[in-house]
């Protein structure tokens, strides 16, 4: 077990981070204990009144000493203060936790090194967990305002006056758009967003992975493409991995100083006595047979204090890097029950390995597969349910201006009610899976027990295996992921109500 000490702390922040240090299983140990062994990790308050770094005197070097700090305190501060990292108590005890974690890693790896020992890595799948929380959170919330920015951008374009205001509502809807494509990697990393799987090879993703780079490749930079034949086919997700791949091509490009150099991109075949290890593993990853996708680069390396962080969110040694990174990666992978393996050796390259294990096909999704379909016309009632007031209140101005007609709920068992009332009126239920008062199960099992056969769409900014296999079991449900084109959801709401239309 890591040991933690917290030094100089007031006892309110002491009791703060000992809750937050519990939640992580990590040790709350003295600064020195009687035998002289330093703790693994230690938090120093050390923030004076004007910001500045407050320099401590014997305080013990552990594996990893951080400066906790309530004012305004950046990590080159804390570093020329002499200190490893900075950690802010003004975050809430949720990112507190996440940033625990990440640091109680990063001491278990530098503890590793000197001892040549694997380090637990409990820490990070805890990290991974807390986030996955918080960014399911958000995301749910940050879905609805795109949503509601994306269906007021379309409310407007029949009223535009002319070519520039056409532009300004096009920018608008590619800003919501990115902003979506955002949180969407949030949810990757987090492992809260649902792959669509599918039988593949991947015979062609590595050309495909080239194809898709934003840029040609340098006329001075080599690049191989190797790829085993016969290999078993996977049950992936072939858009994310040919993004994960892009993803490391970029990275090995950059690498290659001057632009000069050899990029080697291989996919082949191998078999685990074990299953595979560590903090870029995915829960659960199984010993067997395994495809790997890798690239290699002869480039600057990776300096050995950053490679433990090279797979955090928004971690980067470029210069002018943002985004998520590695940290999409790194969930692509987990959500596909893998792996990542990385060797760097400074000023000799870098080989990155993502391991997917060879599955068999699951059986294909019938969400949505005998869905009734109805054509776009007056007279189809749609039930929404939204808890959200402004989207809600959007959704309906949308609808009714292409001549539906809405009957609105702020609950999930006011839906039930009106759907009750309503009878056989209703031809779609529109209805947020993220309702506080029903879980999805409980949501579908209402609407059904009320009435049986109204086509129903779940909406909601993220997907869970739970409401997935409940929306898959019910030939008359399906599911639109927020935020959504606001003409996908008139075409399908339209295609899906026929049967119930007047």
């Amino acid at each position: 077990m890591l040991r933690l000490a917290v030094v100089e702390a007031p006892k309110d922040v002491y009791e703060r981070l000992r809750r937050c240090a519990n939640a992580l299983g990590l040790e709350i140990a003295p600064a020195r204990d009687g035998d002289g062994q330093p703790p693994d990790l230690v938090l120093v308050y050390g923030v004076v009144h004007d910001g500045r770094l407050r320099a401590v005197a014997q305080i013990p070097r552990a594996h990893l000493r951080v400066a906790l700090a309530d004012g305004p305190t950046t990590p080159a501060q804390a570093m020329a203060a002499g200190y490893d990292d900075v950690l802010h108590l003004s975050l809430p005890d949720s990112a507190i936790e996440t940033l625990l974690g990440t640091m109680a890693e990063r001491a278990a790896l530098a503890a590793a090194r000197k001892s040549h020992q694997p380090p637990p890595h409990a820490w990070a799948e805890h990290k991974l967990e807390t986030l996955g929380s918080v960014v399911g959170g958000v995301a749910h919330d940050f879905n609805n305002l795109l949503t509601t920015v994306l269906a007021n951008a379309k409310l407007l374009e029949p009223h535009l006056a002319g070519d520039e205001q056409v532009r300004q509502i096009q920018r608008i809807v590619r800003a919501a758009r990115k902003a979506a494509h955002l949180t969407d990697e949030l949810l990757v990393y987090a492992g809260r967003r649902q792959i669509e799987a599918a039988p593949m090879h991947v015979d062609g993703l590595l050309t495909e992975a080239v194809a898709r780079l934003g840029s040609p490749v340098p006329a001075g930079i080599r690049l191989q493409i190797d790829v085993t034949p016969h290999l078993p086919p996977l049950h992936a997700d072939a858009d994310l991995l040919t993004n994960a791949l892009v993803q490391l091509l970029n990275n090995a490009l950059d690498a290659c100083p001057d632009e000069k150099g050899t990029v080697r991109i291989r996919a082949g075949h191998i078999v685990l006595d074990q299953p595979p290890q560590g903090a870029f593993a995915a829960r659960g990853a199984a010993s067997g047979d395994y495809v790997f996708l890798q690239v290699a680069d002869d480039g600057i390396g990776i300096a050995p204090d950053a490679l433990p962080r090279v797979l955090d969110p928004f971690f980067t040694t470029k210069p002018h890097a943002r985004g998520l990174g590695l940290a999409t990666v790194l969930g692509i992978v987990r959500a596909h029950r893998g792996a990542i393996e990385i060797e760097s050796t400074p000023g000799q390259g870098t080989l990155v390995r993502l391991l997917l294990p060879v599955s068999p096909p699951a059986a294909p999704a019938q969400s949505g597969a005998n869905l009734p379909v109805v054509r776009d016309r007056p007279g189809v009632t749609v039930l929404v349910a939204d808890d959200e007031p402004q989207l809600l209140a959007t959704i309906e101005r949308l609808l009714r201006n292409f001549d539906f007609e809405v009957a609105t709920a702020t609950s999930g068992q006011e839906a039930v009610t009106a759907l009750a009332r309503l009878q056989r009126a209703v031809h779609v239920v529109l209805y947020d899976l993220g309702l506080p008062d029903l879980a999805p199960t409980a949501a579908l099992a209402a609407l059904r027990a009320t009435d049986p056969t109204v086509p129903i769409v779940f909406m909601s900014g993220m997907r869970s295996p739970e409401a997935d296999a409940a929306i898959e079991a019910d030939p008359r449900a399906d599911f639109i992921l927020k935020p959504f084109d606001p003409v996908a959801l008139i075409r399908r709401l339209g295609e899906i109500a026929r049967t119930n239309a007047p």
